[in-house]
């Protein structure tokens, strides 16, 4: 018998993980404890009008972005990549491998 393991987009959903954009954003969009620049401030709420999809925000920080100053993007930018950065971080950590599941993947893949 043939298997054939398709890993792909939506595998961490099936997984549980909370990693659809729409799981991102209600994290970004909430306040901090921490200050955060003006541009990442503007950024967050440009963003906030249509947040649907990862495509509704990288659409949103290109339509913002185009026309900032250079500092102002790093700023928008690296909270923006932090933000996210840290939120798959948080759900990888929530990650649990089951030993039985990947013992049989792992047969199943050196056969």
């Amino acid at each position: 018998m043939e298997i054939l393991y398709l890993i792909g987009n939506g595998l961490d959903i099936a997984q549980g993980l909370n990693t659809r954009y729409t799981d991102f954003y209600k994290k970004y969009s909430k306040p901090y404890d921490t200050d955060i620049a003006p541009a990442a401030k503007k950024l967050r709420s440009e963003i906030d009008k249509d947040y649907s999809t990862w495509a509704d925000m990288e659409s949103s920080f290109g339509k913002y972005t185009k026309d900032i100053p250079v500092n102002d993007l790093e700023d928008a930018y690296y909270d923006l990549a932090d933000s996210l950065r840290d939120h798959l971080t948080e759900e990888q950590g929530r990650y649990k491998v089951n030993n039985q599941f990947s013992e049989l993947a792992k047969n199943d893949l050196i056969r």
